[in-house]
């Protein structure tokens, strides 16, 4: 069966008509009847049906359709419910792309400040053969600023690999998963070292537990998922305050856990923290919503690992206090690998 669906606003979702059949649909206002098609002269059934989503316009030749127009409507009608899905699901990608778009010309810019706050660039062009002398001679002078800039630089790189890699991992139908057992601590020091600038300016000490514990897992996958969790806590955790990470292990399922005062997360707001494009109430007022991306994304890509994102808020493990009217409260955060054992990941 040939389709064309349309949206209610006008836009064209699916369209597997060659442009030689536009006079035959656009001269149908038929929902369900029989011709001979012009084209290929055989038998065929076409129609449009209308719905409050949009319009399908559907042609076949098979006998059930030719022989059931029943049978037709009926698909028609299935096209019609699924118009809701393919706008949502174009949405999200669309809103993904231009996301990712964004997001890496943003931390390019970035990496190139950082570099010509360092070295100013109409010096990089006096004269070209001396441009490493002088760099050395820059960086010798300002070894400190020459070092923050370099960690600056190195996390932004690690932003635009998580980047790349959610891109890949969630838009393709088979993305490739490489499954290793690693170190659950190591891993996350892995991600930690590259943040330790921001929480070290917001005076936020981070205590890690020790721990031996290896989980079957691809790299790249938690790599991104502790990604975001880090960068939301720079953002969102309560100055000289402390955030504790620790690790357990309950039967096959594994736990990697942040806790830490930040933001008060309202009740109805839990549910929808990994929904698309939502941002709590508190952070959009003070200025700090993103995208409404970052924990959707951790969420969806976590799956491709038979693992999960849990977020408990106000836990009471430490007492939830309020810096000028703002509230914060003990939230943790955990990634759960569920059943994880090497016969189970392929």
């Amino acid at each position: 069966m040939n389709i064309r669906l349309t949206s209610s606003a006008g836009d064209s979702l699916i369209d597997d008509f060659p442009s030689e059949c536009d006079p035959c649909i656009n001269s149908n206002s038929e929902c369900s009847v029989l011709v001979t098609c012009p084209l290929h002269e055989d038998k065929r059934r076409i129609g449009i049906l209308h719905g409050d989503e949009g319009s399908v316009f559907c042609c076949s030749n098979k006998k059930d359709y030719i022989k059931s127009n029943k049978t037709f409507k009926r698909e028609q009608q299935a096209y019609i419910d699924g118009i809701r899905l393919v706008d949502d699901a174009i949405e999200r990608l669309t809103l993904e792309v231009r996301s990712t778009i964004h997001n890496l010309t943003k931390t390019n810019a970035h990496n190139i400040q950082e570099l010509y706050a360092i070295v100013p660039q109409d010096l990089l062009t006096q004269d070209i053969k001396s441009q490493l002398a002088s760099i050395k001679g820059i960086i010798a002078e300002n070894p400190h600023e020459a070092a923050k800039a370099f960690l600056r630089i190195a996390k932004n790189n690690a932003s635009m690999k998580v980047e790349f890699s959610a891109l890949s991992k969630l838009e393709e139908k088979e993305p490739t998963l490489l499954f290793r057992k690693h170190s659950l601590k190591r891993v996350t020091l892995n991600l930690l070292h590259i943040f330790y600038q921001d929480f070290n300016e917001r005076e936020i000490e981070i205590n890690i537990a020790d721990s031996d514990l290896s989980a079957y897992i691809d790299f790249e996958i938690v790599h991104l998922a502790l990604y975001n969790l880090f960068h939301n806590a720079t953002k969102y955790a309560l100055r000289e305050s402390t955030i504790d990470i620790s690790f357990k292990r309950e039967h096959n399922d594994y736990f990697l856990s942040f806790g830490m005062l930040s933001l008060r997360i309202e009740k109805d707001e839990l549910p929808r923290l990994c929904e698309l494009k939502f941002s709590g109430d508190i952070a959009k007022r003070l200025g700090l919503a993103g995208d409404g991306i970052g924990l959707a994304r951790t969420a969806r890509i976590l799956k491709l690992n038979n693992a999960e994102l849990l977020i408990e808020t106000n836990t009471g493990e430490k007492e939830s206090v309020a810096i000028k009217g703002i509230p914060y409260d003990y939230n943790r955060f955990t990634i759960v690998f569920r059943d994880n054992t090497k016969k189970i990941v392929k």
